[in-house]
């Protein structure tokens, strides 16, 4: 077979030398680098003229299986890489059949040898030129063999000799296999009954014609007791079905029993015996017999051997999808009990959970769409998407929060823009625990997947802060939808270890909410407990409850009112409802009378210490409670701010709340109205909660931070080519003069990636029972 021309990147892999289905995977990766395509390329041209193509998460998938791919993959992936002939593809599934019947290489023959014909017949050299096929070589000393005369003693010079003994020639096909002589072996080297004696070597008039016991001269290839050499019964010429007898030569018979053939040379009339006949019969049903037992062994060891592969290979499909979610694509790991990783929502609606069915289905059908189009960028939305840890910071606002980025989707995708926004999930997991894993399979998506963005990153906590910088040193520009912490920014200065390049944010920075807080509270002077944490419950740093402890101290309108007396910590590890009963009995006790508490802490533990002010020994006291963006997620019918002699108040500041948008004081209502019949409306047949649009704001900061990336994508798509991720990350920062038209209003980035528009959207809200008026206390 000719071997393939060498690639510019090196030779082509070895067939000859893959021996394993990895082997087997390795060598078609190494076609593709060869051929210098992506896998996204190799996909595009796949087609193998069935009208279907492989996808790049097909092509990944496989390429980190155990088993071998199917054949319908190999010859699709061939195409792919241009090799689209039988006569290119052949060499590829000749070696995948071998692997699949776990045979073994075959071994390289030389390349001066022919392989053996279908018909089992060798070809013979082709003669050099000028020297006739049927003429033997003459010997060293230039004088020509001769040849034996025929019978009748005339000789023919245009008869081909046949092959003398020793002369290094195949024997006749026409003999029995297993009589046959081995090539460059003399014929009397066969078994046989008959041992002819060896020939004495030729004199000067060429070789002596040996006599039979009668005298008479011997045909080539019997010997001289007149019996034919059975290896050599066949008197023919040529090859292939062209093979004829040599003119005029005499008819020979062979001895097969019974009485010898007449010296003479006439025909006698001897015929096998009956006991001979029935011998050979015998010996025939007995041969068929055991070829029968022999196919009969083979097929069921080869029957066998194909079992034991199959289930080897279920086995490995089953352990590997329980590693994989139950699934084949590698991308998604089951951790901690549970599934994390990104799906674009191929891989089933319920990978992340039930809950999430209704958005990931439409996301699976949306992205479908999409890739079909061929004009399309990926985005990633990035989040702890987890459903069973208990200590999950995130509640289930999740879900309204991940329908929240698809409708932003959605919209974009339904606009005469281009490119499409293809959106893949990626879960982190329960408090963010599985962040890297899942932030590396991201970083290998730059290329093959289109990746240009990432929306949402979770929380202000450590995690979320590695990601971004992981997610930076990428060069993939972000856009973070709940992160709050002061300097969780491109500046970087939430952690004080450098800028993150490429990071936008869409929430309101905790200062901001602050300052509006204390401008609400008044001038008049409290006294205020701080009652603080800076852990998650996970054990790593709160950015989001360390941003708010930061700014009561250090905001002037908060800090002035606070005791330092009244400082206290807590760690959520511990279990806070104890910890919180005991400091708000704390607060009873305290040398002046606290009347505010300065709560840097997550909403997750904020039931607790309301039910601890409700019932402490001095909850007749009117108290009001300051806390963060995220007591957006509190539900405002706690029975703990309902009682009646336990006057408690709760103040936050975050963006208008549903009913405000909707107001017609809302110069922005019409986006928000917009943002909310898509939110609600169908979605490739399913639909959302549309309590989800009033139970939480994380619907609307999710719509905002995806909506604000794909405008990004689109300013950058109006130059004609498809963008990357670097164009995309500049046109982000260019999104001035409220270029992104949100769901919460019109809003830009400033340089430092912040919103630019949050002193006219910040909005105080309150909780509970009126605000208490507090007369001026003396300094």
């Amino acid at each position: 077979m000719t071997q393939p021309p060498i690639g510019q990147n090196g030779t082509w892999p070895d067939l000859s030398a893959v021996q394993t289905k990895e082997d087997f995977r390795d060598a078609l990766d190494k076609l593709r680098e060869l051929k210098n395509l992506t896998d996204r390329q190799v996909a595009e041209a796949s087609d193998d003229g069935s009208g279907r193509k492989l996808t790049t998460t097909k092509i990944s998938t496989v390429r980190k299986q155990y088993a071998l791919p199917a054949r319908e993959f190999v010859i699709k992936f061939l195409c792919g890489c241009g090799l689209r002939t039988e006569v290119e593809q052949s060499p590829w599934l000749t070696c995948w059949e071998r692997l699949r019947d776990d045979k073994p290489a075959p071994v390289n023959a030389q390349r001066d040898e022919k392989p053996t014909p279908a018909d089992g017949r060798r070809d013979e050299k082709p003669a050099p030129a000028g020297e006739r096929r049927d003429e033997k070589p003459a010997p060293a000393d230039g004088r020509r063999e001769e040849e034996p005369a025929p019978a009748d003693g005339r000789r023919d010079d245009k008869q081909a000799p046949p092959a003398a003994p020793g002369d290094g020639k195949e024997p006749s096909p026409e003999a029995p296999r297993e009589e046959q002589a081995s090539p460059g072996t003399s014929p009397e080297a066969a078994p046989d009954a008959t041992k002819a004696p060896a020939q004495a070597p030729p004199g000067d008039d060429g070789p002596t014609s040996p006599k039979t016991p009668q005298g008479t001269v011997t045909s080539p290839g019997q010997d001289p007791s007149g019996v034919p050499d059975r290896a050599r019964t066949a008197n023919t010429v040529g090859s292939g079905s062209n093979r004829t007898r040599m003119k005029d030569e005499p008819k020979r018979t062979v001895v097969t029993g019974g009485q010898p053939p007449s010296s003479s040379g006439r025909k006698s009339g001897w015929k096998p015996s009956t006991t001979l006949l029935k011998v050979l019969a015998g010996v025939t049903v007995l041969l068929v017999v055991a070829a029968l037992a022999g196919w009969a062994w083979h097929y069921k060891t080869v029957a066998d051997d194909r079992l034991r592969d199959a289930k080897n290979t279920q086995e490995e499909k089953q352990k590997f999808k329980k590693q994989h979610c139950g699934t084949l694509n590698s991308s998604l790991v089951t951790a901690d009990g549970e599934c994390t990783g990104v799906t674009d929502g191929s891989d089933g609606a319920a990978v992340f959970g039930d809950d999430l069915k209704p958005v990931m289905t439409a996301i699976g059908a949306e992205n479908r769409n999409v890739v079909e189009s061929g004009d399309y960028v990926t985005v990633a939305f990035l989040a702890p998407l987890a459903s069973k840890s208990a200590n999950s910071l995130t509640f289930g606002q999740y879900v309204a929060e991940l329908e929240g980025a698809y409708t932003a989707v959605e919209e974009e995708n339904r606009k005469n823009s281009r490119p499409k926004i293809r959106l893949v999930v990626a879960n982190m997991g329960s408090s963010e625990k599985q962040w890297a894993g899942t932030v590396g399979l991201l970083t290998t998506m730059k290329k093959d997947d289109r990746l240009v963005a990432v929306a949402g990153l979770g929380l202000s906590q450590g995690e979320s802060v590695q990601a971004a910088r992981a997610l930076s040193k990428a060069d993939l520009p972000m856009v973070g939808d709940l992160i709050t912490a002061d300097g969780f920014d491109s500046t970087g200065t939430v952690d004080h270890k450098g800028a993150i390049d490429g990071l936008a944010r869409v929430a309101l920075p905790n200062r901001d909410q602050l300052t509006a807080l204390s401008k609400d509270l008044g001038t008049a002077r409290r006294n205020a407990a701080l009652i603080r944490t800076g852990l998650t419950p996970n054990g790593s740093k709160d950015l989001y409850t360390e941003s708010l402890n930061q700014g009561f101290q250090g905001i002037e309108g908060l800090k002035k009112n606070l005791d330092d007396s009244a400082d206290f910590r807590f760690d959520p590890r511990g279990g806070p409802g104890t910890s919180m009963t005991s400091i708000s009995e704390d607060l009873c006790h305290s040398d002046k009378k606290i009347d505010t508490i300065y709560y840097a802490g997550r909403v997750k533990y904020l039931p607790d210490l309301l039910d601890g002010l409700a019932t402490r020994s001095c909850h007749t006291e009117p108290i009001t409670v300051v806390a963060g963006s995220d007591t957006a997620g509190f539900d405002p019918g706690t029975k703990s701010l309902h009682v009646g002699d336990a006057p408690i108040t709760v103040l936050y500041a975050n963006f208008r709340n549903a009913a405000q948008l909707r107001s017609p004081d809302n110069p922005a209502r019409n986006l928000y109205e917009d943002f909310a019949r898509d939110f609600t409306a169908r979605h490739h047949g399913q639909r959302f909660d549309a309590d989800h649009l009033t139970d939480t704001y994380w619907s609307l900061v999710a719509h905002d931070a995806v909506l604000t990336a794909a405008t990004a994508v689109h300013r950058a798509g109006g130059h004609g080519a498809l963008p990357n991720r670097y164009a995309v990350g500049n046109e982000l920062f260019a999104l001035r003069n409220d270029a992104v038209a949100g769901a919460t209003g019109h809003f830009g980035i400033d340089k430092n990636g912040n919103r630019t528009d949050t002193s006219r959207v910040v909005t105080v809200h309150q909780l509970g029972h009126p605000l208490p008026e507090t007369p001026e206390n003396d300094s």
